[in-house]
């Protein structure tokens, strides 16, 4: 067993087309993910890791079906922090590594709420983020004599 930390830069986001818009409209968030994980060694080189992520927003962009990619407003859609359960299986070999890493969040990101003409909240919008991740890696190694 060990438990590590890792941190990634992660693009997220969505694309919505409609038939009535001439250009799709779509999401785009980066994040600063921290990953704290524990891993559980079964075979010589197979590990499973269990552990949570952390999310902090960096950057949103949107589009709203226009040409041109512009918008005159620019809502904030998301919430400034994301949390999630993570699962990976990793496979080691010497130096190499290759891991399948499953995100299912927990936490609503969604800052957007629906109203009537008079302002009425109607429709609490519930957004989570959910992602498969796939990498492979090099790890280097310093021994101290």
């Amino acid at each position: 067993m060990q438990v590590q930390v890792g941190f990634q830069y992660s693009l997220k986001g969505y694309d919505t087309r409609s038939p009535n818009t001439v250009a799709p409209s779509w999401s785009r968030y980066e994040y600063l993910d921290i990953l704290p994980e524990i891993e559980f060694y079964f075979f010589e080189h197979l590990a499973i890791g269990v552990g949570v992520n952390y999310g902090i927003k960096l950057n949103e962009q949107l589009r709203f079906g226009e040409e041109n990619g512009s918008s005159a407003e620019k809502p904030e859609t998301i919430k400034s922090t994301d949390f999630g359960l993570i699962g990976k299986l990793e496979y080691n070999y010497k130096s190499l590594f290759g891991f399948v890493r499953y995100n299912i969040g927990i936490k609503d990101i969604a800052a957007t709420t629906f109203t009537d003409e008079n302002g009425q909240d109607i429709f609490d919008l519930k957004q989570f983020n959910r992602n498969l991740q796939i990498g492979i890696g090099y790890q280097l190694s310093f021994n101290k004599n």
